[in-house]
Protein backbone atom coordinates (compact mmCIF):
# COMPACT_ATOMS: atom_id res chain seq x y z
CA UNK A 1 0.00 0.00 0.00
CA UNK A 2 3.05 2.27 -0.28
CA UNK A 3 2.13 5.62 -1.79
CA UNK A 4 -1.60 5.22 -1.17
CA UNK A 5 -2.66 8.40 0.61
CA UNK A 6 -6.40 7.99 1.09
CA UNK A 7 -8.57 5.34 2.72
CA UNK A 8 -12.27 4.52 2.48
CA UNK A 9 -14.52 2.22 4.50
CA UNK A 10 -17.53 0.74 2.69
CA UNK A 11 -20.92 -0.14 4.18
CA UNK A 12 -19.68 -3.63 5.10
CA UNK A 13 -16.67 -2.30 7.00
CA UNK A 14 -14.07 -3.16 4.36
CA UNK A 15 -11.22 -0.63 4.25
CA UNK A 16 -9.58 0.30 0.94
CA UNK A 17 -6.49 2.40 0.23
CA UNK A 18 -6.30 4.82 -2.72
CA UNK A 19 -3.48 6.57 -4.53
CA UNK A 20 -3.34 10.36 -4.45
CA UNK A 21 -2.90 10.30 -8.24
CA UNK A 22 -4.87 7.22 -9.40
CA UNK A 23 -4.93 8.23 -13.06
CA UNK A 24 -1.22 7.50 -13.53
CA UNK A 25 -0.77 4.91 -10.79
CA UNK A 26 -3.68 2.55 -11.49
CA UNK A 27 -6.13 3.78 -14.11
CA UNK A 28 -3.49 3.87 -16.84
CA UNK A 29 -3.40 0.05 -16.80
CA UNK A 30 -7.17 -0.10 -17.26
CA UNK A 31 -7.09 2.44 -20.10
CA UNK A 32 -4.32 0.53 -21.89
CA UNK A 33 -6.24 -2.71 -21.43
CA UNK A 34 -9.38 -1.16 -22.87
CA UNK A 35 -7.48 0.34 -25.80
CA UNK A 36 -5.94 -3.02 -26.73
CA UNK A 37 -9.21 -4.91 -26.22
CA UNK A 38 -11.15 -2.49 -28.42
CA UNK A 39 -8.36 -2.69 -30.98
CA UNK A 40 -8.95 -6.45 -31.02
CA UNK A 41 -12.73 -6.17 -31.30
CA UNK A 42 -12.86 -3.41 -33.89
CA UNK A 43 -10.04 -5.07 -35.77
CA UNK A 44 -12.25 -8.15 -36.04
CA UNK A 45 -15.53 -6.49 -37.07
CA UNK A 46 -14.66 -4.74 -40.39
CA UNK A 47 -13.72 -8.00 -42.11
CA UNK A 48 -16.30 -10.26 -40.52
CA UNK A 49 -18.92 -9.98 -43.25
CA UNK A 50 -16.42 -10.78 -46.00
CA UNK A 51 -15.00 -13.65 -43.94
CA UNK A 52 -18.41 -15.24 -43.35
CA UNK A 53 -19.30 -15.00 -47.04
CA UNK A 54 -16.09 -16.75 -48.07
CA UNK A 55 -15.80 -19.38 -45.33
CA UNK A 56 -19.48 -20.21 -44.69
CA UNK A 57 -20.66 -19.66 -48.25
CA UNK A 58 -23.51 -17.33 -47.24
CA UNK A 59 -24.74 -14.30 -49.19
CA UNK A 60 -24.77 -10.68 -48.00
CA UNK A 61 -28.10 -11.04 -46.20
CA UNK A 62 -26.98 -14.25 -44.48
CA UNK A 63 -23.70 -12.72 -43.32
CA UNK A 64 -25.46 -9.59 -42.08
CA UNK A 65 -27.99 -11.68 -40.16
CA UNK A 66 -25.17 -13.72 -38.60
CA UNK A 67 -23.38 -10.55 -37.45
CA UNK A 68 -26.62 -9.18 -35.98
CA UNK A 69 -27.07 -12.41 -34.00
CA UNK A 70 -23.47 -12.18 -32.82
CA UNK A 71 -24.03 -8.60 -31.66
CA UNK A 72 -27.27 -9.52 -29.90
CA UNK A 73 -25.56 -12.23 -27.83
CA UNK A 74 -22.59 -9.99 -27.15
CA UNK A 75 -24.69 -7.12 -25.77
CA UNK A 76 -26.85 -9.31 -23.51
CA UNK A 77 -23.83 -10.97 -21.89
CA UNK A 78 -22.78 -7.85 -19.91
CA UNK A 79 -25.85 -8.31 -17.70
CA UNK A 80 -24.65 -11.81 -16.80
CA UNK A 81 -21.10 -10.71 -16.05
CA UNK A 82 -22.37 -7.77 -13.99
CA UNK A 83 -24.28 -10.17 -11.73
CA UNK A 84 -21.27 -12.51 -11.46
CA UNK A 85 -18.88 -9.69 -10.54
CA UNK A 86 -21.30 -8.12 -8.04
CA UNK A 87 -22.14 -11.37 -6.25
CA UNK A 88 -19.27 -13.85 -6.61
CA UNK A 89 -15.96 -12.94 -8.25
CA UNK A 90 -15.55 -9.20 -8.02
CA UNK A 91 -14.60 -7.04 -10.99
CA UNK A 92 -10.96 -8.04 -11.40
CA UNK A 93 -11.50 -11.82 -11.48
CA UNK A 94 -14.60 -11.48 -13.67
CA UNK A 95 -12.62 -9.48 -16.23
CA UNK A 96 -9.80 -12.02 -16.09
CA UNK A 97 -12.06 -15.07 -16.54
CA UNK A 98 -13.98 -13.59 -19.47
CA UNK A 99 -10.69 -12.35 -20.97
CA UNK A 100 -9.43 -15.92 -21.25
CA UNK A 101 -12.75 -16.96 -22.85
CA UNK A 102 -12.37 -14.07 -25.30
CA UNK A 103 -8.75 -15.01 -26.02
CA UNK A 104 -9.72 -18.62 -26.73
CA UNK A 105 -12.36 -17.39 -29.18
CA UNK A 106 -9.92 -15.17 -31.06
CA UNK A 107 -7.43 -18.04 -31.24
CA UNK A 108 -10.06 -20.48 -32.56
CA UNK A 109 -11.30 -17.95 -35.12
CA UNK A 110 -7.73 -17.40 -36.33
CA UNK A 111 -7.28 -21.17 -36.73
CA UNK A 112 -10.56 -21.36 -38.66
CA UNK A 113 -9.04 -19.17 -41.40
CA UNK A 114 -6.58 -21.96 -42.30
CA UNK A 115 -8.41 -23.72 -45.14
CA UNK A 116 -6.86 -27.14 -44.51
CA UNK A 117 -8.39 -27.37 -41.01
CA UNK A 118 -11.29 -24.91 -41.20
CA UNK A 119 -14.69 -26.24 -40.12
CA UNK A 120 -17.98 -24.32 -39.73
CA UNK A 121 -18.26 -25.39 -36.07
CA UNK A 122 -15.01 -23.57 -35.33
CA UNK A 123 -16.48 -20.31 -36.61
CA UNK A 124 -19.79 -20.78 -34.77
CA UNK A 125 -18.05 -21.71 -31.50
CA UNK A 126 -15.61 -18.81 -31.78
CA UNK A 127 -18.11 -16.08 -32.68
CA UNK A 128 -21.44 -17.05 -31.15
CA UNK A 129 -20.05 -18.41 -27.89
CA UNK A 130 -16.44 -17.63 -26.96
CA UNK A 131 -15.99 -14.13 -28.41
CA UNK A 132 -19.60 -13.06 -27.80
CA UNK A 133 -19.43 -14.12 -24.14
CA UNK A 134 -15.85 -12.98 -23.66
CA UNK A 135 -16.15 -9.52 -25.19
CA UNK A 136 -19.59 -9.01 -23.70
CA UNK A 137 -18.51 -10.34 -20.32
CA UNK A 138 -15.81 -7.76 -19.77
CA UNK A 139 -17.84 -4.90 -21.27
CA UNK A 140 -19.80 -4.08 -18.11
CA UNK A 141 -16.78 -4.47 -15.82
CA UNK A 142 -13.74 -2.66 -17.22
CA UNK A 143 -15.11 0.89 -17.06
CA UNK A 144 -16.38 0.32 -13.51
CA UNK A 145 -13.03 -1.15 -12.46
CA UNK A 146 -11.32 2.02 -13.64
CA UNK A 147 -13.82 4.23 -11.82
CA UNK A 148 -13.29 2.29 -8.59
CA UNK A 149 -9.65 3.37 -8.50
CA UNK A 150 -10.84 6.85 -7.50
CA UNK A 151 -11.60 7.75 -3.88
CA UNK A 152 -15.38 8.38 -3.57
CA UNK A 153 -14.83 11.77 -1.90
CA UNK A 154 -11.31 13.02 -2.70
CA UNK A 155 -11.44 12.29 -6.43
CA UNK A 156 -14.99 13.28 -7.37
CA UNK A 157 -13.77 15.89 -9.84
CA UNK A 158 -11.62 13.34 -11.68
CA UNK A 159 -14.41 10.92 -12.59
CA UNK A 160 -15.68 12.98 -15.54
CA UNK A 161 -12.16 13.27 -16.94
CA UNK A 162 -11.64 9.53 -16.48
CA UNK A 163 -14.69 8.65 -18.54
CA UNK A 164 -13.58 11.08 -21.26
CA UNK A 165 -10.21 9.33 -21.39
CA UNK A 166 -11.88 5.93 -21.26
CA UNK A 167 -14.08 6.70 -24.24
CA UNK A 168 -11.10 8.14 -26.10
CA UNK A 169 -9.09 4.95 -25.46
CA UNK A 170 -11.96 2.88 -26.88
CA UNK A 171 -11.92 4.87 -30.07
CA UNK A 172 -8.14 5.05 -30.40
CA UNK A 173 -8.13 1.26 -30.31
CA UNK A 174 -10.97 1.23 -32.82
CA UNK A 175 -9.05 3.47 -35.21
CA UNK A 176 -5.91 1.33 -35.13
CA UNK A 177 -7.82 -1.95 -35.50
CA UNK A 178 -10.16 -0.52 -38.13
CA UNK A 179 -7.28 0.68 -40.30
CA UNK A 180 -4.76 -2.14 -39.92
CA UNK A 181 -6.93 -5.25 -40.35
CA UNK A 182 -8.62 -4.26 -43.64
CA UNK A 183 -5.15 -3.62 -45.06
CA UNK A 184 -3.99 -7.03 -43.79
CA UNK A 185 -6.94 -8.76 -45.47
CA UNK A 186 -6.29 -7.01 -48.77
CA UNK A 187 -2.50 -7.44 -48.78
CA UNK A 188 -1.86 -10.61 -46.73
CA UNK A 189 -4.69 -12.91 -45.60
CA UNK A 190 -7.60 -13.44 -43.22
CA UNK A 191 -5.23 -15.34 -40.95
CA UNK A 192 -3.02 -12.28 -40.55
CA UNK A 193 -6.01 -9.97 -40.07
CA UNK A 194 -7.40 -12.12 -37.22
CA UNK A 195 -3.99 -12.88 -35.69
CA UNK A 196 -3.47 -9.13 -35.21
CA UNK A 197 -6.50 -8.73 -32.87
CA UNK A 198 -5.43 -11.90 -31.04
CA UNK A 199 -1.96 -10.49 -30.35
CA UNK A 200 -3.50 -7.16 -29.32
CA UNK A 201 -5.78 -8.88 -26.83
CA UNK A 202 -2.98 -10.99 -25.38
CA UNK A 203 -1.13 -7.71 -24.85
CA UNK A 204 -4.25 -6.23 -23.23
CA UNK A 205 -4.44 -9.10 -20.75
CA UNK A 206 -0.73 -8.88 -19.92
CA UNK A 207 -1.07 -5.14 -19.22
CA UNK A 208 -4.13 -5.74 -17.05
CA UNK A 209 -2.50 -8.52 -14.99
CA UNK A 210 0.71 -6.47 -14.65
CA UNK A 211 -1.25 -3.78 -12.83
CA UNK A 212 -2.43 -6.35 -10.30
CA UNK A 213 1.01 -7.93 -9.84
CA UNK A 214 2.35 -4.46 -9.06
CA UNK A 215 -0.37 -4.01 -6.43
CA UNK A 216 -1.86 -0.99 -8.16
CA UNK A 217 -5.57 -1.84 -8.06
CA UNK A 218 -8.27 -1.14 -5.52
CA UNK A 219 -10.44 -4.28 -5.67
CA UNK A 220 -13.70 -3.80 -3.73
CA UNK A 221 -15.36 -7.00 -2.57
CA UNK A 222 -18.74 -8.06 -4.03
CA UNK A 223 -21.64 -6.33 -2.27
CA UNK A 224 -24.61 -7.91 -4.04
CA UNK A 225 -26.10 -7.29 -7.46
CA UNK A 226 -28.20 -4.20 -8.13
CA UNK A 227 -29.34 -5.88 -11.37
CA UNK A 228 -30.87 -8.80 -9.45
CA UNK A 229 -32.45 -6.44 -6.91
CA UNK A 230 -34.02 -4.34 -9.67
CA UNK A 231 -35.41 -7.50 -11.30
CA UNK A 232 -36.91 -8.46 -7.92
CA UNK A 233 -38.46 -5.00 -7.61
CA UNK A 234 -40.01 -5.35 -11.07
CA UNK A 235 -41.36 -8.82 -10.25
CA UNK A 236 -42.91 -7.86 -6.92
CA UNK A 237 -44.25 -4.58 -8.33
CA UNK A 238 -46.09 -6.53 -11.01
CA UNK A 239 -47.45 -9.11 -8.55
CA UNK A 240 -48.58 -6.40 -6.12
CA UNK A 241 -49.63 -3.97 -8.87
CA UNK A 242 -47.70 -1.23 -7.10
CA UNK A 243 -44.15 0.03 -6.73
CA UNK A 244 -44.84 1.92 -3.50
CA UNK A 245 -46.12 -1.20 -1.71
CA UNK A 246 -42.62 -2.70 -1.93
CA UNK A 247 -41.22 -0.11 0.50
CA UNK A 248 -40.43 -1.34 4.01
CA UNK A 249 -42.51 1.52 5.38
CA UNK A 250 -45.50 0.09 3.51
CA UNK A 251 -44.88 -3.51 4.56
CA UNK A 252 -42.68 -4.37 1.58
CA UNK A 253 -39.30 -6.11 1.48
CA UNK A 254 -37.13 -3.30 0.06
CA UNK A 255 -35.66 -0.27 1.78
CA UNK A 256 -37.46 2.95 0.94
CA UNK A 257 -34.30 4.51 -0.50
CA UNK A 258 -33.79 1.63 -2.92
CA UNK A 259 -37.36 1.92 -4.21
CA UNK A 260 -36.80 5.64 -4.79
CA UNK A 261 -33.61 4.80 -6.69
CA UNK A 262 -35.54 2.24 -8.74
CA UNK A 263 -38.19 4.86 -9.56
CA UNK A 264 -35.45 7.23 -10.75
CA UNK A 265 -34.06 4.46 -12.97
CA UNK A 266 -37.46 3.65 -14.44
CA UNK A 267 -37.99 7.33 -15.27
CA UNK A 268 -34.84 7.15 -17.40
CA UNK A 269 -36.15 4.27 -19.54
CA UNK A 270 -37.75 6.60 -22.15
CA UNK A 271 -34.41 8.40 -22.44
CA UNK A 272 -32.51 5.12 -22.79
CA UNK A 273 -34.94 3.98 -25.49
CA UNK A 274 -33.66 6.77 -27.73
CA UNK A 275 -30.43 4.78 -28.06
CA UNK A 276 -32.25 2.06 -30.02
CA UNK A 277 -32.58 3.96 -33.35
CA UNK A 278 -28.94 5.04 -33.07
CA UNK A 279 -27.72 1.47 -32.54
CA UNK A 280 -29.89 0.22 -35.41
CA UNK A 281 -28.06 2.63 -37.72
CA UNK A 282 -24.65 2.16 -36.10
CA UNK A 283 -24.64 -1.63 -36.45
CA UNK A 284 -25.24 -1.27 -40.18
CA UNK A 285 -21.70 0.07 -40.59
CA UNK A 286 -20.34 -3.48 -40.55
CA UNK A 287 -23.29 -5.02 -42.43
CA UNK A 288 -25.60 -3.20 -44.88
CA UNK A 289 -23.40 -0.12 -45.31
CA UNK A 290 -20.42 -2.37 -46.02
CA UNK A 291 -22.44 -4.27 -48.64
CA UNK A 292 -23.23 -0.95 -50.29
CA UNK A 293 -19.64 0.28 -49.99
CA UNK A 294 -18.32 -2.81 -51.76
CA UNK A 295 -20.45 -1.91 -54.78
CA UNK A 296 -19.30 1.72 -54.92
CA UNK A 297 -16.25 3.42 -56.41
CA UNK A 298 -13.78 3.48 -53.50
CA UNK A 299 -10.99 5.27 -55.38
CA UNK A 300 -9.66 8.05 -53.18
CA UNK A 301 -7.08 10.28 -54.88
CA UNK A 302 -5.72 7.30 -56.79
CA UNK A 303 -5.89 4.87 -53.84
CA UNK A 304 -8.47 2.09 -53.80
CA UNK A 305 -9.52 2.36 -50.17
CA UNK A 306 -11.02 -0.87 -48.74
CA UNK A 307 -14.72 -0.27 -48.06
CA UNK A 308 -14.21 -1.63 -44.52
CA UNK A 309 -12.11 1.42 -43.65
CA UNK A 310 -14.89 3.96 -44.18
CA UNK A 311 -16.32 3.29 -40.72
CA UNK A 312 -13.20 4.82 -39.16
CA UNK A 313 -14.72 8.27 -39.61
CA UNK A 314 -16.78 7.54 -36.47
CA UNK A 315 -13.97 6.81 -33.97
CA UNK A 316 -11.79 9.59 -35.42
CA UNK A 317 -14.62 12.06 -34.82
CA UNK A 318 -15.09 10.72 -31.29
CA UNK A 319 -11.40 11.11 -30.38
CA UNK A 320 -11.29 14.67 -31.71
CA UNK A 321 -14.52 15.53 -29.88
CA UNK A 322 -13.21 13.98 -26.64
CA UNK A 323 -10.13 16.22 -26.77
CA UNK A 324 -12.27 19.31 -27.40
CA UNK A 325 -14.70 18.41 -24.62
CA UNK A 326 -11.93 17.86 -22.06
CA UNK A 327 -9.75 20.83 -23.00
CA UNK A 328 -12.33 23.42 -24.07
CA UNK A 329 -15.95 22.62 -23.15
CA UNK A 330 -15.53 21.32 -19.58
CA UNK A 331 -13.15 24.14 -18.51
CA UNK A 332 -15.63 26.71 -19.89
CA UNK A 333 -18.55 25.10 -18.06
CA UNK A 334 -16.55 25.05 -14.83
CA UNK A 335 -15.53 28.68 -15.24
CA UNK A 336 -19.16 29.77 -15.48
CA UNK A 337 -20.30 27.28 -12.82
CA UNK A 338 -22.42 25.37 -15.35
CA UNK A 339 -20.70 21.99 -15.07
CA UNK A 340 -23.37 19.28 -14.60
CA UNK A 341 -22.90 17.03 -11.55
CA UNK A 342 -21.56 13.48 -11.84
CA UNK A 343 -24.54 11.10 -11.80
Amino acid sequence: NSGKSYSWTDVSGNVYQYYKHPMTKAVLFVLLQELCERLAFYGLMPNLQIFLKEYLGVDDAGANSYISTFNAILYVTPLLSAVISDTILGLYLTILVFSFVYMAGLALLTLSTIHSISQPWMIHMALLFLIAFGAGGIKSCVNVMGAQQFHPEEHKDLITRYYTYFYASINLGSIVGGIVTPILVESVSFTASFAFPLVAFILATIVFVAGDLMGRYVKPKPQGSAVLEILKVIFFSITRCSLEKNKESNGGRFKDGFIEDAKALFRLVPLFSLIIPFVMAYNNMTTAFLTQGKKMDTNLFGWDMPAQMMQNVDPIAVVLTSVLVDTVLFPLLKRFNLMPPVL
